[in-house]
């Protein structure tokens, strides 16, 4: 309810009375799905680019395809 506060200013009170406590609340958590539904898809899109991209660059691409993935896992697994 913070986070909706935050996001919707005075008009909070407005859209709980109009929606009731389980509606609200309810969709604060579909679009807290929502949003790892995208973070997911952009992940799965840029795996499926740089898997496409390796073999273009020989045994060195791979090598560094290979790193860049450990890089990007490193850093988004912290």
């Amino acid at each position: 309810m913070a986070r909706a506060a935050e996001r919707l200013g005075p008009r909070t009170l407005g859209a709980f009375e109009m929606l009731g406590k389980s509606r609200f609340l309810r969709l604060g958590v579909r679009l807290a799905d929502e949003v790892w539904a995208v973070v997911a898809g952009v992940f799965a899109a840029l795996t499926s680019a740089l898997s496409l991209l390796t073999p273009m660059f020989g045994r060195i691409g791979s090598q560094l395809g290979r790193i860049m993935v450990r890089a990007f896992l490193r850093l988004t697994l912290r």
